[in-house]
């Protein structure tokens, strides 16, 4: 005789595993990506000692290839790679974390179209402009991109197009399931996005 207790049991572990692999299956997909050539980081690194950080005791990462430049706290961790579209560069500091994405198309229901823009906000986000080192910038809030069912965020993001190039500028902080921050009220992180620039 089955235990009806232990059937049901059973059924929800076999649901909630089938739901974990369906969203694991769906992040990887969104999230793929392949590594830059090592070519590419070198020119990076040589553009950097070139440059004369503006903020006391940071260092400049700078680009001529994806034509811009920013500043960065000691510390930083600096991630380089090509994503389908273009080029995203990922700056992790012990505040939280900064990404610059260089696109020249832009995803539209699950496919990449072109050309580029800085319309892909949540229809609820909260969007205005601001202006950066004379850049005109639109802002909005895309926390929702970033967080998960185990880990809450808080993200900004800063879109320009540039010469048919969008160029978007993420900071966010993962808090979890603790305190709710806001990452428009970390100083480090408002320094870097502050410091962006266009390069030639």
């Amino acid at each position: 005789m089955k235990n009806p207790q232990r059937s049901f049991i059973v059924s929800v572990l076999l649901i909630m595993i089938a739901l974990l692999v369906i969203g694991g299956g769906v992040y990887i997909y969104k999230n793929k990506k392949t590594q830059a050539p090592l070519e590419a980081n070198s020119e990076t690194q040589q553009s950097n000692q070139n440059q004369s950080p503006e903020i006391n005791g940071w260092q400049a990462y700078s680009s001529s290839k994806y034509g811009f430049s920013i500043q960065y706290p000691q510390g930083t961790k600096i991630s380089d790679s090509d994503i389908s579209g273009g080029r995203k560069v990922l700056f992790s500091t012990s505040e939280g974390t900064l990404m610059v994405e260089v696109v020249n198309q832009a995803w539209h229901n699950g496919a990449l179209t072109s050309p580029a823009n800085c319309n892909d906000f949540d229809s609820h986000a909260k969007v205005s402009e601001v202006n950066i080192n004379g850049i005109h910038f639109v802002r909005g809030d895309v926390s929702i991109d970033f967080s998960g069912m185990n880990s809450a965020s808080s993200a900004t993001e800063y879109c320009v197009m540039h010469n048919g190039t969008a160029y978007k500028v993420i900071a966010w902080i993962m808090y979890g399931h603790g305190e709710p921050v806001d990452v428009n009220q970390n100083s480090t992180l408002n320094q870097m996005v502050a410091s962006f620039k266009f390069v030639q």
